[in-house]
């Protein structure tokens, strides 16, 4: 076992003093006139057989980490020595006046945009000290010009990729985040004009995370199912396009859920009023529109006039109130018939029918999850013997259930009428933990005088309510 230690303990030592021992060897040879094309020695050869082995020693495990999509920053140790073996190269080929005079800069480059940005200047301090040794080398005695704008040329290079490189990777981050959000943010919103997430009042009481895995699950599925029935419809009945358009949670814009198109559908929201599919929604009842002008702009799902000769609108009918929209259309000058009408009317039925299904298959994930959660909090309740063994488990019972930034425990004394603050947990005000108050007006007292969840529906007015005193709102 001794042995592992110790041969674990030189591994490490050796890796932590490899790299630089061969950059300062690499330096002092180019200084001293060596590393040159046609007076190599075998102690050239021995540096740089070990700088590449050392390489890629370096390289392969920093990128075992990469299988997952993610690539890490490169290893400082193999920055410096593929830095090191550039500036090699260089000198090998004629230093400062030979063709790969400009190799160092591009070399540079390379490690600083791909290496770990907190360790930028040892690498640029490794630069300085290497192109130091080749100006040496060109260089007998000291030029201190020309040695100094090489230097401000190799520095301002690596600050130049380092700000250059930092700010397109904060951009591209930036625009990630950006594009996360919204995704994450069109899901819900479609989640819940489709009625698939809690209501408003439930929302509120459960982590984020669970409630969007959920909903795009059920997304995902709707989709699946709508697409071959739409498919099938388009292909059955000779369509353009057949598309089903759901009226979001305030039933002001149709969203587009699903189509079966050759062309380009509108993805963004259109007004619940907006043209053909408008005069759906309003009347309630099946629309047919012929002999429509090819510049005909009365289609909102298209972007741009389509040349749609035909269209058929079929409003999807839910609790007694228009939901959505079924729209057909040709190119041709065939008018829809009363039959296709009614087929059309069974297949909005048969996409309602789909989408509620969903409906009640998340609601019955989202209560097998509260009672999985609920069951948690008791046994772990149940378990707990002390006063901190409670509120720990409290605690890991309130984030499995309720989506929370500030956590606050409070005891009341009935015998002094003030609420007391035992346990926090999260960012909350200075000085919070074992306050005291009153029996006030605020919500905290509030709820332990009625018994009851206040405030109503989780709805906070911050002008007129205040949760323990009115100096901590």
């Amino acid at each position: 076992m001794n042995l592992v230690v110790l041969f674990g303990s030189i591994r490490r030592g050796a890796r932590f003093i490899a790299a630089p021992a061969v950059t300062l060897a690499v330096a002092a040879r180019i200084a001293d006139g060596g590393l040159r094309a046609h007076a190599l020695q075998t102690l050239d050869g021995v540096l740089v057989g070990v700088g590449v082995v050392g390489l890629a020693f370096r390289l392969v495990p920093s990128r075992r980490g990469a299988s997952d999509g993610e690539h890490p920053p490169l290893d400082l140790g193999a920055a410096t020595v593929f830095l090191a073996l550039g500036y090699a190269l260089t000198s090998a080929l004629g230093g400062l006046s030979g063709p790969l005079s400009a190799l160092p800069l591009l070399v540079l480059a390379a490690v600083v945009a791909l290496g770990d940005p907190r360790r930028t200047w040892v690498v640029a301090g490794c630069a300085v000290l290497l192109e130091v040794a080749l100006h040496r080398a060109a260089h007998p005695t000291l030029d201190a010009l020309s040695l100094g704008l090489r230097l401000a040329v190799v520095l301002g290079s690596a600050a130049l990729h380092f700000t250059l490189t930092r700010a397109e990777v904060a951009r591209v981050r930036s625009h990630a985040r950006t594009m996360l959000h919204d995704e994450r943010r069109r899901q819900r919103d479609s989640a819940r004009s489709l009625r698939l997430g809690a209501t408003a009042s439930q929302a509120t009481a459960r982590p984020r995370s669970s409630d969007d895995a959920r909903n795009r699950g059920s997304l995902e599925e709707i989709h699946a199912s709508l697409v071959g029935l739409l498919n099938l419809t388009r292909r059955t009945m000779q369509l353009r396009t057949c598309a089903l358009l759901w009226v979001d949670a305030k039933a002001q814009n149709l969203r587009l859920v699903e189509a079966a198109s050759d062309d380009a559908i509108q993805t963004e929201l259109i007004p619940a009023g907006a043209g053909a599919l408008g005069a759906v929604m309003q009347l309630g009842r099946p629309v047919a529109l012929a002999a429509l002008r090819p510049d005909y702009a009365g289609l909102p799902y298209y972007p741009t006039p389509s040349g749609v000769r035909c269209f058929a609108g079929v409003p999807v009918i839910d609790d007694d109130a228009v939901r959505g929209v079924l729209a057909a259309d040709r190119d041709d000058d065939r008018p829809f018939t009363a039959e296709e009408q009614a087929t059309l009317e069974s297949v909005a039925l048969q996409a309602r029918r789909l989408i509620n299904n969903e409906r009640v298959f998340a609601r019955l994930e989202r209560i097998k999850n509260d009672m999985t959660a609920l069951f948690e909090a008791s046994r772990s309740l149940g378990e707990a013997m002390t006063e901190d063994q409670c509120l720990a488990a409290l605690t890991a019972a309130a984030a499995a259930i309720v989506a929370h930034d500030l956590l606050v425990f409070t005891a009341y004394d009935p015998h002094s009428g003030k609420h007391r603050v035992r346990h926090v947990v999260g960012d909350g005000p200075a000085g919070l933990a074992a306050t005291e108050f009153a029996d006030n007006g605020g919500l905290v007292a509030a709820a332990v005088r009625a018994r009851v969840a206040l405030p109503y529906r989780g709805q906070l007015d911050p002008k007129t309510q205040f949760v323990f005193t009115k100096g901590w709102r």
